[in-house]
């Protein structure tokens, strides 16, 4: 039960009647405003209010869900977290350039996109038979922003003889900008350590490990599921513009970072889900573009918190032996049904609780209205 706090005129009024009390033994009435009892009491009552505030402060620093950020970077972060906050990192990715064979681009060579952005090259290329030069990039800045799709045009700053000036961005694009993590998203992570207990290798500690890694945002453990002596780490990166869903590179990244950071096991994997998409045709009475707004807003609150590619108990810890996710129909229509403004509907589509297998994860897909 927390401890009440007075207001400052409750404790005034304490201060103020203690002190007549003691000198007129009860007997001497509470003084007017502005008399010298009461201004001894205010000023003594703005001290004990202060200190009062000090006191809730302190308990609010206890713990690392209600501490200010200061406190959960110097106390909690270097406890928890033993690389720390995820910093900003810059997007990469490749530019091709067409250019006669033997054509080079030194590395540091400056390509800029057509906003001015500018991109360096991390390694010197050189054009094959095929009369292309494929140049590894990095954003100058660090962050979302040097993210760009494919397609995009780019220019070298300084002309190389026989290179063509301009090269398209290929492959997947320039992808794994992210910013750096921010205060909420590291508090998740030191309350999910904290919660954890000691990294030994349970399944909840594969999944804060894989959290370490920039740009990756939930992540489920699913031991065994390929074997004995085996674990496969789920994760997605929803952030990524291209994407939640990691590609092969980042998968293959997830695995070795997981090899080289987490206890000795037989066989690790970092796998992306598969996406499952869930359409729905709903009837909304009223039905109105600001309400479908607002209730595919709550659909989407039921895919966050029950969505997975692996079954989880109530605990967090995963089901064994691993099995999927079922999210039942009646959670859709109770989001729908609890929106504000909704007076009835009906949910014509799914007519069943979504079944998934193991390793997929459900999505909002296509809505259809109907009238």
């Amino acid at each position: 039960m927390p401890y009440p706090k007075p207001g400052l005129n409750q404790i005034a009024g304490r201060i103020t009647t203690d002190w007549l009390q003691r000198l007129a033994q009860g007997k001497a009435p509470i003084p007017a405003p502005g008399s010298l009892a009461s201004m001894l009491a205010q000023g003594l009552a703005g001290a004990f209010n202060g200190l009062y505030g000090y006191g809730d402060w302190i308990y609010r620093q206890q713990h690392p869900a209600t501490c200010d950020a200061d406190t959960l970077m110097a106390r909690d972060v270097p406890m928890f977290l033993k690389d720390g906050p995820k910093p900003a990192v810059a997007a990469t990715g490749v530019v091709e350039f067409a250019a006669p064979a033997g054509a080079v681009i030194d590395a540091g060579a400056q390509v800029q996109r057509v906003d001015g952005a500018l991109f360096l090259a991390t390694a010197a290329a050189a054009a094959g038979d095929d009369q292309l030069i494929r140049l590894p990039v990095v954003a100058e800045l660090t962050g979302p922003a040097g993210n760009t799709a494919a397609g995009e045009t780019m220019t070298l700053v300084s002309p190389v003889g026989g290179v063509a000036a301009q090269g398209t961005v290929t492959g997947a694009g320039l992808t794994s900008g992210v910013d750096a993590e921010s205060v909420d998203e590291i508090r998740s992570r030191v309350i999910a350590a904290r919660r954890n207990g000691g990294q030994v290798g349970k399944s909840g500690d594969w999944e804060l490990w894989a959290l370490e890694v920039a740009g990756v945002t939930r992540a489920w453990a699913a031991p065994q599921l390929l074997g004995l002596g085996e674990i496969t780490v789920f994760f997605v990166r929803d952030d990524d513009v291209d994407g939640i869903f990691p590609d092969a590179t980042e998968q293959a990244a997830m695995k070795a970072y997981l090899e080289a950071n987490g206890t000795p096991f037989g066989e690790v994997w970092g796998a992306s889900p598969t996406p499952k998409p869930v359409d729905f045709s709903i009837r909304l009475a009223p039905d109105s573009p600001a309400l479908r707004d607002v209730v595919l807003a709550s659909l989407q609150s039921v895919f966050a918190l029950e969505a997975a590619p692996v079954a989880r108990y109530t605990d967090g810890t995963t089901v064994m032996p691993v099995a999927g996710v079922t999210l039942p129909l009646t959670h859709f229509a109770e989001a729908i049904s609890t929106t504000v403004g909704e007076f009835d509907h009906e949910l014509i589509k799914p007519s069943a609780d979504v079944v998934c297998d193991v390793g997929e994860l459900a999505q909002l897909g296509t809505v259809t209205w109907t009238s």
